[in-house]
């Protein structure tokens, strides 16, 4: 039974790492390092396949090509290598390939790093060769060699690929700290041990995580934040192991009564038990949000009571500072500005700013692709994407893209969040960078968009309450200034209680 769930662990492996080779392959920006990624990747999908092959067959020459394994970490270096734009890429990437073919060789074809393979039980046995520990080394120098670039990397990136290498950085981190204890520590401590030889097996397993995790980073040009994701997942998995212990508790408890309840008896009871604490741990993922991602769960708070008062503000100018110091503060934002056409007019003005230039900004929104692009996509227009963008992208798109985002980088412009009324842009908030230099993440782009829709209303009234003002202080100067004219004032009377049953109805 056991070996009937291993296998299908495998078999699972194999299938999605060369998922996710082909859809690096296939969907990524064509970079050097993305092509080592789908290495990695590839081997990752035939490491386990030959495992799998082994079991299936009860031949050893599969059991011997798992060494194949080794190019799993040559190709994680030279992903880093290409990350940092190494110059001397071809001539490190010849020096840490000349081991692999004399250890294939080896594993193979002789005796001296494998021998006496028995696949008749489960776990395998097997014995070590006298040559064996040159393969352990040779994985252990690669893994900290990648890992020492990986964190070199990351120190000196910022904006998306920072975003990224946290994706690739925690899941070599889970795939390495495996590798080395399972195929690289253990099998030189205690060679002989057959559950030992099973453990090496454990890489395979955990390679999901990291060609998975890194396989989202660089299809995805819009990442969630992961340290928001590595929360939920502690959190999920803490409530499953309580809901899971506190069931084979009531089970161990049953069992040691004089007379046990049935099964058919118990299991509702553990159902309703469980259903109990679901319901508790609803209040817990909430209490978990609030500390383990504190500055998202804070911002989520602030943007709904940002929606909240917007609503009940008819006052143009109190409606723009409000979204502006909300914005900024809340995001911790270098510079932000909300631009607003006039009231009946199509030209755009600065209605607040805090460290744009007015006349930079005005000639930013004259760009007919951006207010088109707006209009067709209603959604924020973020400059990270752009890069990607103008890479897959051609003709005379490609040309737009390119101009906007160099607009966007000399403006100092991260995001641009249409107001869009009546399938119409009404109006823009312009976003910098944030102070941290950190880049906009899925859950920002998320509570921005939805706060967009209600920004939108709220701007459009307050528009239309301001030109109402006017219009009603325009008629009622002139009434005054009309007095001893009986029909004309009359008219006038008219036309104020008209406007101001209009302006009633603009609230």
């Amino acid at each position: 039974m056991l070996k009937n769930f291993v296998s299908f662990l495998h078999f699972l492996a194999t299938i999605l790492n060369f998922g996710f080779c082909f859809l690096i392959l296939r969907y990524s920006v064509r970079q050097l390092s993305h092509l080592f990624l789908a290495g990695i990747a590839f081997f990752s999908g035939v490491y386990p396949l030959s495992i799998l092959l082994s079991y299936v067959t009860q031949n050893p020459f599969w059991a011997r090509l798992t060494h194949i394994g080794y190019f799993i970490p040559f190709f994680f270096v030279l992903f880093t290598l290409a990350l940092k734009q190494d110059k001397y890429l071809k001539v490190k990437a010849f020096f840490y390939f000349l081991p692999l073919p004399f250890i294939l060789y080896l594993a193979l074809f002789t005796n001296l790093i494998i021998y006496d393979i028995n696949l008749r039980v489960f776990p395998t046995t097997g014995a070590v060769g006298p040559l064996d520990f040159i393969g352990r080394i040779y994985l252990i120098i690669l893994l900290t060699i990648g890992i020492s670039n990986l964190i070199m990397i990351y120190q000196r990136s910022k904006g998306f690929q920072k975003v990224q290498l946290k994706y690739f950085s925690v899941g070599a981190t889970i795939y390495t700290f495996v590798g080395l204890i399972t195929t690289g520590a253990l099998p030189l401590t205690i060679p002989t041990s057959p559950f030992i030889n099973f453990m090496t097996e454990f890489p395979a397993f955990f390679s999901i995580f990291w060609i998975g995790l890194s396989s989202y980073a660089v299809l995805r040009y819009r990442l969630f934040d992961i340290r928001i994701v590595i929360s939920k997942v502690i959190i999920y998995l803490t409530s499953f192991t309580i809901v899971i212990n506190v069931g084979v508790l009531i089970v161990f408890l049953n069992n040691q009564l004089k007379n046990p309840l049935p099964f058919n008896v118990i299991a509702p009871f553990i159902g309703v038990v469980s259903v109990l604490l679901a319901q508790l741990i609803r209040s817990y993922e909430k209490i978990g949000a609030r500390y383990l991602y504190p500055t998202f769960y804070n911002t989520q708070i602030a943007i709904k009571e940002l929606e909240e008062k917007i609503t009940q503000s008819l006052e143009l100018g109190v409606l723009c500072s409000l979204l502006l110091n909300t914005l900024k503060n809340t995001l911790k934002l270098e510079k932000i500005g909300i631009i607003a056409k006039k009231a009946g007019e199509e030209e755009y003005v600065l209605k607040e700013g805090v460290k744009f230039r007015e006349k930079e900004l005005i000639l930013f929104t004259k760009d007919n692709f951006l207010l088109s692009y707006l209009e067709k996509r209603k959604k924020p227009l973020i400059r990270e994407e752009l890069a990607l963008f103008v890479k897959r992208v051609k003709g005379e798109r490609k040309k737009d893209f390119q101009v906007l985002q160099q607009k966007m980088e000399r403006i100092g412009v991260s995001i641009c969040l249409p107001l869009i009324f009546e399938k119409k842009v009404i109006g823009i908030i312009i976003l910098g960078e944030k102070t941290s230099k950190d880049v906009f993440t899925s859950q920002d782009i998320e509570l921005l968009s939805a706060l967009s829709y209600q920004a939108s209303v709220a701007l459009k009234n307050a528009t239309l309450y301001s030109e109402l003002s006017e219009r009603k202080e325009e008629l009622e100067k002139f009434y005054r200034l009309t007095v001893g004219r009986e029909l004309t004032i009359r008219e006038l009377k008219k036309k104020v209680k008209e406007l101001e049953k209009e302006l009633k109805r603009g609230k």
